[in-house]
């Protein structure tokens, strides 16, 4: 566990690679446990884990910029762009999948929600290699 000034937050967040941050605070032992377990999730797939203080003066006033509202909140970002933020890590599934997001540099929408992966072709085309879908028999025009 690296543990981050805000100067170097600010250039954690530019960074290209993925990374796992934790918004702590000093003598909480709901935020041990969670810097626990993102520990052991992170050694497994070989991510430093970062921490920042929210009690620091310096780091909140970057938190509501990144809409922390809630200690711990785990920050999981690549190349300037936050891929997720989330208050509650339950267990070590929880950290495992957060830990997962980070080190494949993506996320995938919550069920239910809308695709943001942006289309590889133009609306209505066929992808190579595919048929194109067939009219069921009424004629255009109806």
């Amino acid at each position: 566990m690296k543990r981050l000034s805000a100067i170097d937050l600010q250039e954690r967040l530019r960074s290209p690679e993925a990374s796992v941050i934790c918004v702590t605070r000093r003598r909480a032992p709901s935020v041990d446990d969670v810097v626990r377990r993102l520990e052991a999730a992170c050694g497994r797939v070989g991510l430093d884990l970062f921490t920042i203080d929210g009690d620091d003066s310096e780091t909140a006033v970057l938190l509501p910029d990144l809409g922390v509202v809630a200690v711990p909140t785990v920050l999981v970002v690549s190349s300037g762009v936050l891929l997720e933020r989330v208050c509650a890590v339950r267990d070590g599934v929880d950290a495992r999948r957060l830990v997962a997001l980070a080190a494949a540099g993506r996320t995938t929408p919550p069920m239910g929600a809308p695709s943001t992966t942006p289309r590889t072709t133009p609306p209505r085309t066929t992808p190579p290699g595919t048929t194109p879908p067939t009219d069921s028999g009424s004629p255009a025009g109806g």
